[in-house]
């Protein structure tokens, strides 16, 4: 073939290509209109650079929809193939892969975590967690439930924690899973741990700030179930992930660092401030574009709307997807269910594998009665809805997160367009 007939099959492919998209993208806007303006209103704005959602009800065919770029100096569109930082929507999966380790018999929700991470058998409280870090030997024992359900004990420091004693600790020794790049150098943050290994020793000289299994609080937990899927299963966590959910959920865009044939496809993470939006991850210089030197999974994946819409799939489907199971019904809808312990509250309901978990009666605007969801420090968004077939997915890529209404706003845009056709 000819150089220049080449050339204009290439042009003629991508252009089919454009048009299938353009397509594709026009035909979900009609169905989802409120939803595609939201997208398109914060843009404009300037409030966001660009965002993405992928979203099904009553099961018909997930939709795709996006609006701005992936950057504010990039051309590319973001839409459902951009690769985005969903920080905490990593807990979900690293408490799913959890469950596969229950459903294989090699680990128990109420097994004492020190069983598998010996260098806790002595664990202390916090006399006063908010003053200062003297402390007692703990009188009950945490338990992999805990670790799950954020009711270990175990603190996190996040900008939200204020000057509380514990949270502080973690910040001052590095004790910062999910914090990376130019984050790293802000005052007051110690050296980061070098690994999940060196993160447990760490948290060992600390305190915990209550006693394991009594009080819901936000936590580091799923980071430490991390280092115990990886003691238990004998592989690193990014290959215990890779190889039990992403691979067999075709989530190729899914991982702890960007490979150099997806980099074309990162965001650029914005800090919001009084002059607009300011790079803090920029796409060229992505610490996710390196290896992670602590794969936090708690906070440290990346993903796209695309994949963890299929990752809501499979659990719609009481996991399996496209003929693939990778869990058990049953160990899916005790993952789904409430793991809290007994007597313990959590003000959004109940609490699954990593996951909020709305309860009958509970606060319904996280979703209908059983409906499972979380969100991420950078602006994203994950839901499904069993009772109502609902899959939603919302990325985008601001922080802090509470500087929109971005959840209410989605939601929302989501109900207003499910009135004109109930599920």
């Amino acid at each position: 073939m000819h150089r220049r007939t080449f050339l204009t099959a290439i042009a003629v492919g991508l252009s089919g290509l454009q048009r299938l998209s353009a397509a594709r993208q026009s035909a979900a806007e009609h169905r989802w209109p409120a939803l595609q303006k939201l997208l398109d209103e914060y843009v404009i704005s300037g409030k966001l650079a660009g965002a993405a959602a992928a979203v099904s009800y009553g099961g018909s065919p997930l939709a795709y929809l996006g609006a701005g770029r992936i950057a504010l100096d990039a051309s590319a569109p973001f839409d459902e193939s951009s690769i985005c930082r969903i920080y905490s929507m990593s807990k979900p999966v690293t408490g799913i892969a959890a469950m596969m380790l229950v459903e294989a018999g090699k680990l128990r929700l109420d097994q004492p975590v020190a069983d598998v991470i010996p260098e806790w058998r002595s664990l202390r409280v916090a006399v006063n967690p908010r003053t200062s870090l003297d402390s007692r030997p703990a009188t009950k024992v945490m338990t992999m439930r805990h670790l799950l359900t954020h009711t270990s004990g175990l603190a996190y420091w996040t900008p939200l924690s204020g000057a509380d004693a514990v949270p502080s600790a973690y910040r001052a020794r590095g004790i910062t899973p999910g914090n990376y790049g130019t984050r790293l150098n802000r005052p007051g943050y110690g050296p980061q741990a070098n690994g999940l290994e060196d993160m447990i020793e760490r948290l060992a000289e600390l305190p915990l700030i209550s006693e394991p299994g009594t009080t819901y609080q936000y936590s580091v937990g799923l980071d430490v179930m991390g280092l115990v899927i990886e003691r238990v299963s004998g592989k690193p966590l990014a290959a215990y992930f890779r190889e039990r959910i992403f691979e067999p959920l075709q989530m190729t865009s899914t991982g702890f660092q960007v490979s150099t044939d997806h980099v074309s496809r990162l965001t650029t993470n914005y800090n919001v401030t009084p002059g607009g939006l300011q790079p803090t991850d920029a796409r060229d210089s992505s610490a996710w574009s390196k290896p992670s030197t602590l794969p936090a999974g708690g906070a440290g994946l990346v993903s796209t709307a695309r994949d963890f819409a299929r990752f809501g799939a499979m659990l719609l489907g009481n996991g399996r997807l496209e003929g693939v199971q990778i869990l058990r019904p049953d160990t899916v809808r005790l993952a789904c269910s409430n793991l809290l312990p007994a007597g313990v509250a959590y003000d959004g309901g109940g609490f699954g594998a990593g996951m909020r978990v709305t309860l009958k009666g509970g606060d319904h605007r996280a979703g209908s009665a059983g409906a499972l969801s979380w969100g991420g420090a950078a602006g994203t968004l994950w839901m499904i809805e069993p009772a109502r077939g609902g899959n939603m997915v919302f990325m985008s890529q601001h922080m802090p997160p509470e500087t929109y209404p971005i959840w209410f706003d989605v939601r929302g845009a989501i109900e207003a367009d499910l009135i004109k056709r109930p599920v």
